[in-house]
């Protein structure tokens, strides 16, 4: 199963919600297991686009969106 998130994508399904809370640093609960919570491993939050359950181990990474003209 790909967990790759589009930000690309219009914020219908809460993506975008979700990246901004994990990327300000606020604890979001693991959708699958409902126990862990969203970590990631970078030394910058801000700049980080993988996060795991500290318990399961699910992942989300978010694709950045990039615009070149």
């Amino acid at each position: 199963m790909d967990d790759r998130l589009d930000l690309k994508e219009e914020n219908n399904s809460g993506h975008l919600d979700l990246y901004e809370k994990l990327q300000s640093g606020e604890k979001v609960k693991c959708l699958q297991c409902n126990n862990g919570y969203y970590v990631t491993d970078a030394k910058d939050i801000r700049k980080s686009y993988y996060f795991y359950c500290d318990k399961c181990g699910e992942f989300i990474h978010f694709e950045p969106g990039v615009i070149i003209e």
